[in-house]
């Protein structure tokens, strides 16, 4: 879709959308809002609000309103003090597409010790792929996955593995290929459980 289509699509008011809070993850068809304008629609998916708010932007998202007198909380979650709360979108009774509300079962998901200490240079190496292919796909845009284009996740991911140890010709280690690769692969997957999950045929 065009730019210059996305901007006409983008609301002239607020009415109907809410305020994300700080530590939600942003979803396909949330808005960068500056000093109550809308600007564009978020890009950057999965990145957390607070990202937007260091630029000084904040984000908003389109909420299902109820007809009157049909009132159904578990089709219209309720927002609580004009923020959505952690894991609540605009699809009724979705799973939370980021963490588990259960303290037990968040503990047991280390992201800071369990990956990213784990693996720093090699996160580092494959931010460093995303920006290559950014650039390779998107030249001059802001960084985001374009989920339309090269999809072929398991196949992309062997070719790159058959050249591990070695380096592409934009300079970026096939290893930190396989990596993005592996991680889109999964990420995908994920998606389609939550997507059935949410709408069962």
């Amino acid at each position: 879709m065009s730019t210059d289509t996305l901007a006409k699509e983008l609301p002239a008011d607020l009415a109907g959308w809410q305020q994300l809070a700080s530590d939600i993850l942003v979803e396909k068809g949330d808005i960068a809002v500056k000093d109550g304008k809308p600007l564009y629609f978020a890009w950057c998916f999965g990145l957390a609000v607070r990202e937007y708010e260091r630029h000084g932007r904040r984000v908003y998202r389109k909420i299902a309103v109820a007809r009157q007198g049909d009132l159904d909380h578990k089709t219209f979650p309720p927002v609580i003090g004009g923020i959505i709360p952690h894991g609540l979108g605009n699809e009724p009774c979705a799973p939370s597409p980021i963490l588990p509300a259960d303290a037990a079962a968040r503990k047991r998901i280390p992201l800071a010790r369990g990956v990213l200490d784990y693996f720093p240079d090699a996160l580092i190496a494959v931010a460093e792929c995303s920006m290559a292919g950014n650039s390779q796909h998107h030249d001059g845009s802001s960084l985001h996955w374009d989920k339309s284009k090269s999809s072929d996740e398991a196949d992309a991911l062997m070719r790159h593995l058959i050249e591990r140890g070695k380096f592409d010709k934009d300079g970026i280690r096939h290893s930190a290929k396989v990596c993005w690769r592996a991680c889109a692969l999964l990420q995908r997957e994920i998606e389609a459980d939550r997507a059935r999950q949410t709408n069962p045929r």
